[in-house]
């Protein structure tokens, strides 16, 4: 089912919605996810999260904003900043940035810049796993598991870790890193 039919369908999402809380190394209940693709990485959030899905579109540049703000968007009146994960989870910057997945986190309003947004999926419980060791420690830390779907792994991103992550990084700490 293409993403933009979800939105339509749940408007529970317009307010933020419900959201699950992983418990360290234990399975998320069973869901759907919003998948994309960044970086050769297949990812999903908890459809819980995600507001909507839309065309990349025109920014306003931040001065001195950290390389991950790439700026920001005026969505219908709300401010929104404008994330490319690629830094964050450690991939080259290379290619374009087709869509804005629009998530809610902690009441903000963030959104995530993608290459590729695919379908929403609902992967059985059964199929979730941690972590593997074998994926690089920048993306261990934003993913709360995994689902192995069919030739794919779908990496869980957690958005309030995204955003955590993203605080974190001062310009102070930048400058001493």
């Amino acid at each position: 089912m293409p993403v933009e039919d979800v939105a339509r369908e749940s408007p529970s999402r317009q307010t933020g919605g419900a959201s699950y809380e992983s418990t360290e190394g234990g399975a998320p209940p069973g869901g759907q996810y919003c998948t994309f693709r960044l970086g050769g990485l297949t990812i999903g959030i908890d459809v819980h999260k995600v507001q909507e899905v839309i065309r990349h579109d025109r920014m306003t540049p931040v001065p001195l904003a950290p390389p991950e703000l790439v700026g920001l968007i005026n969505l219908r009146g709300e401010i929104v900043p404008a994330l490319d994960l690629r830094s964050q989870l450690g991939l080259p910057s290379e290619g374009d940035l087709a869509a804005s997945v629009l998530v809610r986190t902690k009441g903000e309003t963030v959104s995530l810049l993608v290459a590729e947004v695919g379908d929403v999926v609902e992967p059985s419980p059964l199929d979730y796993e941690p972590v593997p060791p074998t994926v690089p420690a920048r993306v261990r830390e934003l993913v709360t598991g995994t689902f192995k779907l069919e030739g794919m792994l779908l990496l869980v991103l957690d958005p309030d870790r995204v955003l955590a992550h993203f605080g974190s990084a001062s310009p102070q700490a930048r400058q001493h890193a």
